[in-house]
């Protein structure tokens, strides 16, 4: 009981403002458990092709598990999903420091990829993880 208004406690430091623009709901519709699922199957696909350089395979999974999960999250009430943990990280994700780290660690892991170059894709991917860390505080103190 103590522990649930705890975290209750933690979850309100980061007030969600109403009438998110269309970028914030992209991003917290990007961190709804089903969009999440259905963008790494697609992302396992695009690595897999990549490493066989095949690149029009590669952006096509990707896309393909993009809209799938697109489709899937179409209909989510976005308000009430960015109030919880989840649709809190999904808006610090979007702080512009946050957001050019992982692509710069994308982008590296996506050459590493191409090239098969193991520490360019062990680098890219450390700085993607690097540009999850920022802000989890934030979001509740356990993190």
């Amino acid at each position: 009981m103590a522990q649930d208004i705890f975290h209750q406690e933690t979850i309100q430091k980061i007030t969600v403002q109403t009438g998110l623009n269309t970028f914030q709901s992209y991003a917290v519709m990007h961190f709804h458990p089903r969009y999440l699922f259905l963008d790494s199957v697609g992302m396992i696909w695009s690595i897999y092709f990549l490493w066989g350089r095949n690149w029009q395979l590669a952006l096509g999974a990707f896309l393909l598990g993009r809209l799938l999960g697109f489709i899937t999250v179409m209909n989510l009430d976005v308000e009430a999903f960015a109030q919880t943990t989840w649709g809190k990280i999904g808006l610090l994700h979007i702080h512009p420091v946050n957001m050019l780290t992982q692509l710069f660690g994308l982008v590296l892991t996506i050459f590493g990829i191409w090239e098969h170059q193991v520490l360019a894709v062990l680098g890219g991917i450390s700085f993607v993880l690097l540009g999850h860390l920022s802000g989890w505080n934030k979001v509740n103190s356990g993190f």
